[in-house]
């Protein structure tokens, strides 16, 4: 049960991984002449062949790393640090030297790398062990560099609102966060949102080195930087066919993929070629309407040819900087509102693996459920073989995660909040082996599986998660897009009736259930009031326990008047027919 100590959607993503078998499927190569490939070792050559050509340009030369004395050298307690952050049961290296040993060694240990370490630096032509170079620099040294270098590169970013995706505090729960407010405006004003969501090619493996250590530069301290060229510096890669290695072969561009930092390498690449564009399109990275999340970039815009000049621009300016964007994946989306929920076609459109549509996306989190649900048959079945404490636990660990996975975006309808806790409930119901005749209350199904209904566990997500966006230091996509909703108020002209339902409207009205404040969430004015308040994570917490209370208060006294509306027809089906006089 080790997958207890992820939370919310870090979570969903490791039960994934467990649940999805590994299986790998027969490799069938051609040569020239269109022959399958037969033989393992020639197969190899080819595929050596090949990858070398992608991740080797001669044109490109290697990055130079030349005699430097580190004004801060590497300590041993920075050594051991990077040590702790090792996780178990990883595949070691080419060494075979598993985390394990590196984790708990003694002290001395920490010691002599650090100083082996510091000493390839000032002297880069030292010759040092593979299980210095690999181990240390490819696993722990990773852990430290990034203690080092990427996280002050986000602090000392002058990037207004930075990309998310590989980055400490940032989930893909903020960027679809920010579409559904943008889904919101069109909801409640007369206008309508234009959404350019572009696809790089091998993004990561297309980085001009160069480039990236010149942006690095502008940003981090000299001993950081020297870090950095250490990782980046005579890189090699290996093809791995089943459980056999082969030769290896250079690679001089693009980032070394497989570690913790190559992704943020990779997020501040793409941050000073989103600010190249910017500077193209003569506008600032505040008036750029966009969401990224790692590679996926999305542009928002109320026009659709600014968008089509927006594409243009940004594909000579991505080239210039070694990116390629593939026009065959370029999606065009269009959010407006229409007189029929069936004729927007917005709403099933997947955007980090969430659809637009809030009723469209809980169908597919309960197939996605369901399937996860059906992995476990043998264990529902045979209910003696397992206590029943045990089975709903399963469940919350493996299905109920990939159930609610994003909730805390949703803005449902009472309608639609029910259908999801009958869901729930069917399959509380089938973990329990209950099958009719045999009854339950639905109050005492919670009970039982020591639960509750599933609208507290969304009011919680749901607050929880716009409190985290409202702490955020830097303005992010989502703050943005929510002062947005209420800056067009005054500026835009409103459908005529009741505004649909939709994530704005439901934080309202959790605010509204709470009889003991009077918080609303109306206007600009409130949500900088409750952004003064989520800076404080106690108030927060409080006012986030407070709505949870307010709503299963509001959920049980509704159970009990359908309780005894049900008791009493029950009743008056079993009373006796007047006899006529």
């Amino acid at each position: 049960m080790d997958l207890e100590k992820y939370k919310y959607t870090e979570k969903m993503y490791h039960i994934v991984r467990r649940l999805t078998p590994n299986k790998r499927s027969a490799l069938f190569i051609r040569d020239h002449d269109g022959r399958i490939i037969g033989n393992t070792r020639e197969t190899a050559q080819v595929i050596t062949e090949f990858l070398s050509a992608q991740f080797h340009k001669p044109h490109l030369s290697d990055v130079s790393v030349g005699p430097y004395i580190m004004t801060s050298p590497i300590t041993a307690e920075e050594v051991t640090q990077a040590f702790r952050s090792l996780k178990n049961n990883r595949a070691p290296g080419t060494d075979h030297v598993p985390a394990k040993l590196l984790k708990y060694s003694p002290p001395v240990v920490s010691d002599i790398l650090a100083k082996a370490i510091n000493c390839h630096i000032h002297n880069p032509t030292t010759p040092m062990r593979e299980t210095a170079l690999i181990m240390v620099l490819s696993s722990p040294f990773r852990s430290l560099t990034n203690r080092r270098a990427a996280v002050p590169t986000f602090d000392r970013s002058p990037f207004s609102a930075p990309p998310s995706g590989f980055r400490v505090a940032r989930s893909k729960a903020n960027e679809v966060w920010a579409h559904r407010w943008n889904i919101a405006v069109t909801r409640r004003f007369q206008t309508s949102m234009f959404i350019l969501g572009i696809d790089l090619n091998k993004a990561f493996d297309t980085i001009d080195r160069h480039r990236l250590l010149l942006v690095l530069s502008l940003i981090l301290d000299p001993d950081e930087v020297q870090l950095l060229k250490a990782l980046l510096r005579a890189t090699a890669l290996q093809l791995r066919l089943g459980t056999k290695c082969y030769s290896t072969f250079a690679s001089n561009h693009g980032t070394p993929q497989g570690d913790a930092l190559s992704p943020l390498l990779f997020v501040v690449y793409l941050e000073a070629v989103l600010r190249d564009l910017c500077l193209h399109l003569e506008i600032s990275m505040r008036e750029l309407n966009f969401i990224v999340f790692a590679d996926d970039v999305d542009f928002i815009h109320h026009d659709p040819t600014r968008l089509e000049h927006i594409l243009l621009v940004a594909e000579q300016v991505f080239r210039a900087w070694s990116l390629t964007i593939n026009f065959s994946k370029t999606e065009r989306t269009t959010i407006a509102r229409a007189p029929n929920a069936t004729e927007e076609s917005w709403r099933n459109v997947r955007k980090l693996g969430s659809l637009l549509g809030d009723s469209e996306d809980v169908q597919l989190r309960k197939a996605h459920a369901t399937a996860a649900f059906k992995r476990f048959w043998k264990v529902w079945i045979h209910s003696h073989l397992l206590p029943e404490t045990l089975r709903v636990r399963l469940y919350n660990i493996y299905v109920l995660p990939i159930l609610l996975y994003n909730c805390g975006t949703w803005g449902l309808t009472e309608r639609e909040i029910g259908s999801l806790e009958a869901y729930h409930r069917r399959h509380l119901l089938r973990v329990l082996r209950i099958h009719y005749p045999q009854q339950i209350s639905n109050a005492d199904l919670y009970k039982r599986c020591n639960t509750k209904p599933l609208r507290i566990h969304l009011a919680r997500s749901r607050w929880r998660l716009f409190g985290h966006t409202l702490r955020r230091a830097q303005p992010i996509p989502a703050q943005m897009n929510m002062l947005r909703y209420y800056d067009s108020a005054g500026n835009l002209p409103t459908h005529r009736g009741r505004t649909p339902t939709c994530l704005p409207t439901v934080l309202d009205k959790d605010l509204r259930l709470d009889i003991t404040s009077s918080l609303r969430l109306r206007n600009t004015a409130d949500l900088y009031a409750l952004s003064h308040i989520a800076q404080d994570c106690a108030l927060w917490k409080e006012l986030t326990q407070r709505l949870c209370s307010s709503q299963e208060l509001i959920y049980r006294n509704q159970e009990t008047v359908r309780r005894k509306q049900k008791l009493e027809s029950a009743n008056t089906d079993l009373m006796p027919p007047r006899k006529r006089t």
